[in-house]
């Protein structure tokens, strides 16, 4: 799947890496035989990335009614049969009747001949969902229901195959999550298969150099830090709201956990500084990350690469 936002959640879900935990063809990153290659944002394909690295999409982008083979009028027809499910904002948004036809979309999903249906828009409380419903004899059937923007979908001979969901967040939350899902489809069933969740904090600055080609490391350190920026910072971090802490640590690994290195920057002091997804079946010690137990997360931030161990001889999808 390719995103066409320039956010570093989607750039990342374009290189699914993977490492293994073999204690063989390690080596440090200090060694001066590890080659590391920049890729400016800025030269990447515009439609993986756009100039500014760290703009996130603000509702999904995707143009679902290139998807649509229906006329107007029966389109209209249609939203009525699906009223049940939004009888709260047709009772309080007048414009309801005018706004419904830009957020219902209607297509084969399943290949059986009829229209199914993706909402997209306003749930009537703060976020904006997603729900898709199939079309069952006439009655429509909810399969789908998350919060946000779709950032990806694949619809191809009336089978919809896959879909991607940005949510950076509602209300008090500071995580965001991006999820890939590809999804089993037969007439009238779809079961959606989540393939990859990542997650990071809101406010994370994002890297404006990706790396060439992603390295895959090991924790050489009994403790270290994943972090919200490219520092050691000590002053006081909001995280949201009131809630606080004395520095930027988001994360605590104890050491042979494993991860991905996509990007690199150095600080003022020289130190380099890796953005990095750690790999899920390493959980960390102590964070700042919520949800990510339940369902295998990938966490991004940034580490210094000093005490992290390159893997070498890994196969980088």
């Amino acid at each position: 799947m390719k995103y066409k936002y320039s956010n570093i959640l989607f750039v990342l879900s374009l290189i699914n890496g993977s490492c293994g935990s073999s204690d063989q063809d390690r080596h440090s990153t200090n060694d001066t035989n590890v080659n590391v290659t920049l890729v400016d944002t800025n030269s990447l394909d515009s439609s993986i990335a756009s100039e500014n690295i760290e703009e996130t999409p603000k509702r999904s982008n995707i143009d679902l009614s290139a998807f649509e083979e229906i006329h107007a009028d029966d389109k209209v027809e249609l939203i009525k049969h699906l009223e049940f499910d939004y009888d709260y904002l047709s009772r309080n948004d007048e414009n309801w009747a005018i706004n419904a036809t830009e957020v219902f979309h209607f297509f084969d999903l399943d290949n059986d001949g009829d229209m199914d249906a993706i909402y997209d828009g306003w749930s009537g409380g703060e976020p904006t969902i997603v729900r898709i419903y199939l079309n069952i004899e006439g009655t429509y059937k909810r399969v789908l229901n998350e919060v946000q923007y779709i950032t990806d979908i694949q619809i191809e001979n009336h089978v919809l195959n896959a879909i991607s969901i940005w949510d950076p967040g509602c209300c008090d939350s500071y995580v965001a999550f991006h999820e890939d899902y590809i999804v089993h489809t037969s007439k009238d069933h779809m079961f959606f298969e989540s393939i990859k969740r990542t997650a990071i904090i809101g406010d994370e600055p994002k890297p404006s150099q990706l790396l060439s080609e992603p390295i895959c490391f090991v924790i050489d350190k009994d403790i270290y830090y994943l972090r919200s920026s490219p520092e050691i910072d000590t002053t006081e971090l909001v995280i949201y709201d009131n809630y606080r802490r004395s520095d930027n640590i988001i994360a605590q690994y104890e050491k042979d956990a494993h991860g991905i290195a996509y990007a690199q920057t150095t600080d003022h002091t020289g130190r380099i500084w890796w953005f990095v997804e750690m790999d899920p079946d390493y959980y960390p010690v102590e964070t700042e990350f919520y949800d990510y137990e339940t369902e295998e997360t990938y966490l991004l931030g940034w580490m210094s690469s000093r005490y992290l161990t390159v893997i070498k001889d890994e196969t980088i999808l």
